[in-house]
Parts: C-alpha cells; structure tokens; sequence
C-alpha cells in the first residue's frame, strides 16, 4: 500500500524524500518552517501548512499546542516471526488460556506470525530488545507447553496504551494517523482510519489553496474526524478487557456473547470495527444521506455508459450525482456535474459526493435555493 500511494502522489508532482529527518517545526501567521537534517546537511523547507503524519511521536504534535488524552497499558504483548518445525504445538488462530493468548498466523513453508499477550501489567521497558529465550518462555507461560520456534526476527513489543489528541488543529499545523490517536491495535483499525484522516483534510486543504474557500474549513476536519479516532479507543479498550482472563471479567463476556446472538448487534459491531459505521455531522436541510459513506453504485452516465462511483472520484473532487429530476443549473470550483440516466428508487434525483466518499447534501434538485444549500453543504 504504501508503495502504490507513494507512485501515485509521486505521478501528481509530489516530491518524497525518504531518510531525510525533520529535527524542529515551527509556525507564525504566515506559515509553518520546517527544519530538516540530511545525513551531515541541514536544510529548511517552508509552507503555507504543516501536516504530522509522522506516527506515534511526532515531532509535530509535540512542536504544537495539541491537547491530548491518554489511558495507562494494562497490559504487554510481544509480536516475532519464527519458523515452527513441529508446527503442531502450537494451535492457529487466536488462542485463549487462563494465563493469556496467542495468536498464530501460521506458515508451514516458512516464518510464522506469532503475537503473545499477557495481561499481569505493562512491560517495564516496552523498548528493550526481545531475545528468543523471553519469546520462548512467554509462548511456554501463557500454553504450557514448550514450542520450538527457529530465527526468530522482526520482534516488537505493544501494549493496550492509548492516546487521544482532543484537537487535531493548531493554527496551520495538523495531525493524523498515528500523530493523533494511538491504542490498542485489535481489528486493524489504525490504518483505516488514519487514510480516512488524510483524505478529509486533504480535500479541505485544496479548496483552501487551490480555490480560495474560507480557511475555517479546515476546523471540521478535527470535528469530523477526532470522535472517530474516539470511538476507536473506546472499542480497543473494550476489546482489551473482554481479553482480560480474569475470572471478574466473565460476567462482561458473558454479556457481550449474549448481545452479540442477536444478528442487528452484531452487524453493528462489526460496521463498528471496520469502519462502516462512520457517519459526519450535518445541518438541516442537508437531506437524508447527508453524512453518510456513499455506496460504490454503478450508474449509467451520459455519454461514458457504465460507471462506479469510486470511478468517477478519481480526480480527487466531489460529484454531483444528477439523475432527469434533479435537473438543475450548478457549477462549483470543487465539484464534476455528472448526469445519470437513473439513480435506485432509495437515493435522491441529487446527490453530492464529497471527494472522500461521504454525502454533503442530498435533494430533488440543485437549482434555487436548494442549490446554495449544496454550496454550503460542501465548504461549510
């Protein structure tokens, strides 16, 4: 992934510099210096903002004023790659004992992912180095059994440490991904949601530079964006206590088992963890879908025939969904105006896409007042 997003920001003129190391950032009214070291070079880079996307301690976070939140570990887990020639004494998959779990994403052919967690305090020193003696007496801890396990690589520890910037904007610097929220890595969800962090700013960004839009957009970035991140540490904390072996965690358990027979709760807890059930605020007059995550929908647009919506996002701008009854006149700097031969029965005639996915604005037409409406749905 990280490849494929590097070739594509490098094809659209940006310029990646990789071992380069930012050593102090700072802003005033007129924009954001950032100060660089290149092996035995130094060297300044200006701009009109500064975004941190530089992980769990950013030096932009700590160069700014970013309140933040913070939650203790409860507990350690350590992650190897190792080779397991009697792969049999260790079972795949996610394992509990009374002691802990493990997690074995196994490889016959070669070296196997293996996460251990153990929930009797934090590690007292996450960052010394792990040796295969200590992998091995944790498997053996938390199973016991011995499991042999050969080149071991790749280790880290972790904890069920969490993190949450309370605003993702000081003056012209931001955060997102790790730089603003940090837990608990249960469900993938950090690399979700740091995307859906650069891809909300990163819009509001260009209709600031590139189409003069009112800079007070970008505070909806932090309003849209950190109750996410909240939502995500609260459901990792959660997740970390439902773990816990301890017997007074049973009745919890048992709880969530039962809720989670019922196919609506489930449904919503899995739309929880992977992301879908994300929604944004939005004003009266906005319409139904407004705030939602637009479904990939093919439609059938003039002159071009089959098209997906993700398709027709590319350019990076929003898109003004327009089936016949919703005919209107509407231009915006931000915004492809694309006809449809027909949008499903549930959908509005209009429909605006903003270029992350989510609706700004849904109706029966575009022209009148229901157009400014769509204007100031989108840069609001």
């Amino acid at each position: 992934m990280e490849r494929a997003l590097g070739e594509r920001a490098a094809g659209l003129g940006a310029v990646i510099r990789r071992g380069h190391t930012v050593t102090a950032v700072e802003q005033d009214g007129a924009g954001v210096t950032v100060s660089v070291r290149d092996g035995s070079e130094n060297y300044t880079l200006t701009a009109e903002y500064g975004v941190g996307c530089d992980g769990p301690r950013s030096i932009v976070r700590e160069s700014g004023n970013f309140p933040i939140v913070e939650y203790p570990p409860t507990l350690r887990a350590m992650l190897g790659m190792a080779r397991l020639p009697h792969p049999e004494q260790l079972r795949p998959g996610w394992q509990p004992t009374p002691r802990g779990w493990t997690l074995l994403n196994l490889n016959r052919f070669g070296s196997s992912r293996i996460i251990t967690f153990e929930f009797d305090g934090p590690d007292p020193d996450r960052h010394r180095p792990i040796t295969a003696d200590e992998f091995s007496d944790t498997v053996e801890r938390i199973t016991g059994r011995r499991v042999d396990l050969e080149d071991l690589a790749y280790t880290s520890r972790f904890s069920d440490y969490s993190r949450l910037i309370t605003q993702y904007r000081d003056g012209r610097l931001f955060v997102a991904g790790d730089a603003a929220h940090v837990h608990y890595p249960l469900g993938g969800q950090g690399l979700n949601t740091g995307l859906q962090d650069a891809v909300n700013l990163g819009w509001k960004l260009v209709s600031v530079l590139r189409n003069s839009a009112d800079p007070a957009v970008l505070d909806s970035y932090s309003t849209e964006r950190q109750p996410v991140a909240a939502r995500v540490i609260e459901n990792t904390r959660v997740q970390a206590m439902l773990m816990n072996p301890r017997t007074e965690h049973d009745p919890l358990r048992a709880f969530i088992r039962e809720m989670l027979s019922n196919p609506d709760a489930h449904d919503r807890l899995a739309d929880t963890v992977n992301g879908h059930a994300v929604s944004y605020p939005s004003a009266p007059g906005d319409g139904e879908w407004a705030g939602e995550f637009f479904p990939n929908i093919t439609v059938e647009v003039a002159g071009q025939g089959p098209r997906a919506v993700t398709d027709l996002l590319q350019r990076g701008r929003a898109v003004l969904l327009l089936a016949d009854a919703g005919a209107g006149r509407f231009s915006h700097p931000l915004v492809d105006v694309v006809a449809v031969q027909q949008l499903p029965d549930d959908i509005p005639a209009a429909v605006l896409i903003r270029p992350d996915g989510y609706v700004a604005w849904s109706g029966d037409r575009v022209d009148g007042p229901d157009g400014a409406r769509t204007r100031d749905s989108l840069l609001r």
